[in-house]
């Protein structure tokens, strides 16, 4: 319960995801009982935002009404009236009040959690790794959703725009020392667990890092469509590996490590120990549109892929319609 004892939303921000409902009082109080300069209202509207698949009952001692009313006055929110309780009532009143409405607020967290568990499977985007649930859920909300922050939208958009650029020259036999220059180490962030280190830091690396290694897989691996992924046996194609990563710069092989934890791909073993599936599951629309126009369609060639790399690339943000499961690209 967030009441008096919490001094700015910095508190709460670290774990508010863990989260499904939070009792709020709309007067906030330090610890030495004097108030703070932020209320119940700011953080109504953080939790709003860092997670809005959170149920959040307001305790106050103002009547119901004129809150829900400040509520979208103030902060452009909704609020249902069933969701404020008055203190103003004997504690007898309000601990009954509460009793009384908590099957419906307990039914809305089962409804939040259903849409929540919805988008997890309506996201196309990896889901593992440096992709954690949090990571994934902000970078929808930002860039995907009716919500989307422009500037955040296009910084990724510019992001796989470097993608395409770095993958072409990696191609390139004659490129030598491949993308290694003074903006370019080759080096992935140790932990990306926050947002703004992972978006900030280290999403451009990692956009790079996976379309290089679908590219080479595509160019390289056997694809078997009953797996639905390319297979590949790094012992035979050691190599091919060691050449290719040279010119990415900081890794010298594609294990779990770096496949999963580090890029989020998806890999599954075969009988086979030394060979390892990466799955086409989880992509970004990109790296989807990328694949099925180059290495699931007979009729690409290998110029044409060459020859779209030295292309920008296209939006690619994206939403949900809400009255389907397929994905619109946004044009800006």
């Amino acid at each position: 319960m967030l009441t008096r004892d919490k001094k700015s939303t910095k508190d709460v921000k670290y774990d508010i995801k863990e989260y499904h409902v939070v009792f709020l009082d709309l007067l906030i109080k330090h610890k030495n009982h004097n108030w703070s300069h932020i209320n119940g209202l700011d953080i109504y509207a953080y939790i709003n935002n860092a997670n809005p698949f959170c149920v959040v009952p307001i305790i106050t001692s103002m009547p119901r009404g004129p809150v829900v009313s400040l509520m979208k006055e103030i902060t452009g929110l909704e609020i249902s009236a069933d969701l404020v309780f008055s203190k103003s009532d004997a504690p007898g009143i309000l601990k009954a009040q509460i009793q009384e409405r908590m099957s419906g607020i307990i039914s809305t967290c089962k409804t939040m959690l259903h849409n929540q568990e919805k988008l997890e499977n309506r996201l196309r985007m990896p889901k593992t790794g440096s992709f954690s649930t949090e990571n994934r859920l902000y970078l929808h909300q930002f860039i995907w959703s009716n919500k989307r922050d422009i500037e955040m939208a296009m910084e990724f958009n510019k992001f796989v725009d470097k993608a395409f650029q770095r993958v072409g020259i990696i191609r390139d036999p004659l490129a030598e020392h491949g993308i290694i220059s003074n903006d370019w180490d080759g080096k992935l962030k140790k932990d990306m667990s926050k947002f703004a280190t992972f978006f900030g830091e280290g999403l451009e690396q990692i956009l790079t890092y996976r379309l290089a290694i679908l590219d080479f897989c595509g160019r390289l691996a056997e694809y078997k469509k009953e797996i639905n992924g390319f297979l590949i046996n790094p012992n035979e194609i050691g190599q091919d590996i060691k050449q290719f990563l040279s010119k990415i710069g900081a890794y010298e092989k594609l294990d779990k490590g770096l496949l999963v934890t580090k890029l989020g791909f998806n890999i599954s073993k075969t009988k086979n120990e030394d060979d390892i599936t990466i799955l086409t599951i989880n992509l970004f629309p990109h790296e989807h549109q990328y694949l099925a126009d180059h290495y699931f369609n007979d009729t690409s060639s290998d110029s044409s892929i060459t020859d779209d790399m030295d292309r920008p690339s296209k939006n690619w943000v994206a939403t949900f319609n809400d009255d389907s499961d397929c994905m619109e690209i946004l044009q800006f």
